[in-house]
């Protein structure tokens, strides 16, 4: 498989310990479970990067919203938007403004939603590649419709899909697929979720690479696992087990059933991947060159360890 190159928009950080109700970001001390809002703020400033700083003000603002502390929330995501405006890097940009944007909608600020995204909305031009860019563009889309401005969530959704066709690797379009499928389950298409879902899948198993195609199908499973279709993604992931049992070359089918089974682990199948990682050991036994059987004998054990039985 060639080297990723899409950037993933929809990642969650965790949060930091949980906290008593407490006044804004500029008034006074709080109760204490362990830091005041304040000293939270105080510490997130200081991260250097303005990436982490923004996810950290912005996870600490929407606790703050939470709390009924409504002055210290605004002050806090407005640091947040500050934040953004000092990232460089294009690709840190969008992904920190739509965290933000998601952030802020869910708190109910939809104006400021919309405005955080304008960051973002200026970085999309710095990127040449299509999967970046059609990635990108969906992400945007999804927190422009969390924001409640469905019209403009729409258009930048088709600049999305407008691109695929552009994009020469079928995993990367397979990816960027994923996040237009988001764009539209918020939207509430679920019409044209299911269109695309069903272009990918299509796409998928006429995949001329054999590991190509397990893990495309596998991805694509795992992207109906996020949308909550529970019974889709079960039959996805079992036809992408399938087509990983079905290649004839041991070394790409060990790594095509590592595949699968870490995006079964992921959606709850822990059982399934464990034996699905106890065929592949097998498998990569059989490999005839000594260095790849090595290497693919340990890629399989370490899979092992990692996945909780």
């Amino acid at each position: 498989m060639p080297m990723r190159k899409i950037v993933c928009y929809g990642c969650r950080w965790l949060l930091v310990a949980v906290v008593l109700p407490a006044v804004g970001c500029g008034s006074g001390d709080a109760p204490r479970a362990e830091l005041s809002y304040r000293e939270m703020v105080s510490r997130a400033r200081q991260n250097p990067s303005p990436e982490a700083r923004t996810r950290k003000l912005a996870q600490i603002a929407s606790q703050q919203a939470s709390a009924g502390d409504a002055f210290g929330a605004e002050e806090t995501f407005n640091l947040a938007e500050q934040a953004v405006r000092e990232i460089e890097a294009a690709d840190a940009r969008v992904r920190a403004a739509v965290y933000l944007a998601e952030r802020l909608a869910a708190t109910g600020r939809t104006l400021e939603a919309a405005r955080a995204l304008e960051p973002a909305l200026g970085a999309v031009d710095d990127f040449e590649d299509a999967e970046v860019r059609g990635g990108a563009l969906a992400s945007i889309a999804r927190a422009q419709a969390a924001a409640g401005r469905q019209s403009a969530a729409e258009k930048t959704v088709a600049q999305a899909e407008s691109l695929l066709e552009e994009i020469d690797d079928l995993y990367g379009q397979t990816l960027v697929k994923g996040q237009i499928v988001r764009a539209m389950q918020q939207l509430d298409r679920p019409g044209e979720v299911q269109r695309v879902i069903d272009a990918a899948l299509e796409r998928a198993r006429g995949a001329d690479d054999e590991r190509t195609r397990a893990n495309c199908i596998a991805l694509i499973a795992s992207q109906l696992h996020e949308l909550g279709d529970g019974e889709a993604a079960r039959a996805a992931l079992n036809e992408a087990v399938a087509a990983a049992q079905a290649i004839e070359n041991p070394h790409s089918k060990v790594h095509a059933m590592c595949d699968v089974a870490t995006r079964l682990a992921e959606a709850g199948y822990r059982s399934a991947a464990h034996r699905l990682l106890n065929e592949a050991d097998g498998v990569a036994e059989s490999i005839p060159d000594r260095d790849l059987r090595d290497q693919s004998v340990e890629k399989v054990g370490k899979l092992m360890l990692r996945i909780p039985k």
